[in-house]
C-alpha cells in the first residue's frame, strides 16, 4: 500500500504540473523498468487498444526542446487543433507554434483532442490547404 500511495502522489505530481523538479522526483523513484508503469488512463471501450500509457511511453511523446523541433520543419505546415481539446490549450499552443514556425494554424470549434479527425470543418480546412501549395 505504501507504494501505491507514493506512485498515486508522484502521478498526482508529474500530471499536475510542468515543473522540472515534478519531472525529476518522477524520474527518480522510477529506476530500472518501474517506468513501464501505467500513468495514463483513457476513458475508451475495451475493444480499443491503446487505453493507457505508461511513463516511459508518455516521456517519448514529448520532445526535448519544442522550439528547435518546429524550427527544424521547413516544409509546409498545417495544424489543426479543437476549441475544446482536453490535452492542450488550443491558444497557448497555437502561440507556441505560430511564434517558431512557418505553419498554418486552425482551431475547430467546438471539437476535442480526438474530434478534430472527425469534424467536418477540419476536412474544409486541409482541402483548402492542399489546394494553395
Amino acid at each position: 500500500m505504501k507504494n501505491f500511495k507514493i506512485y498515486a502522489f508522484l502521478t498526482f505530481l508529474f500530471l499536475g504540473s510542468t515543473s522540472v523538479s515534478a519531472q525529476s522526483m518522477w524520474e527518480l523513484y522510477f529506476v530500472g523498468n518501474k517506468d513501464s508503469l501505467t500513468v495514463l488512463f483513457f476513458n475508451l471501450p475495451e475493444a480499443v487498444l491503446l487505453r493507457k500509457y505508461s511513463y516511459r511511453t508518455n516521456k517519448r511523446m514529448t520532445p526535448d526542446d519544442y522550439v528547435a523541433g518546429l524550427n527544424a520543419v521547413n516544409k509546409p505546415l498545417l495544424v489543426l487543433m479543437g476549441s475544446e481539446d482536453e490535452a492542450f490549450s488550443a491558444s497557448a499552443t497555437k502561440e507556441a507554434i505560430m511564434k517558431n514556425s512557418n505553419a498554418e494554424f486552425q482551431i475547430i470549434d467546438k471539437a476535442s483532442h480526438n474530434g478534430v479527425r472527425h469534424n467536418v470543418q477540419s476536412f474544409i480546412f486541409i482541402k483548402e490547404w492542399f489546394s494553395r501549395l
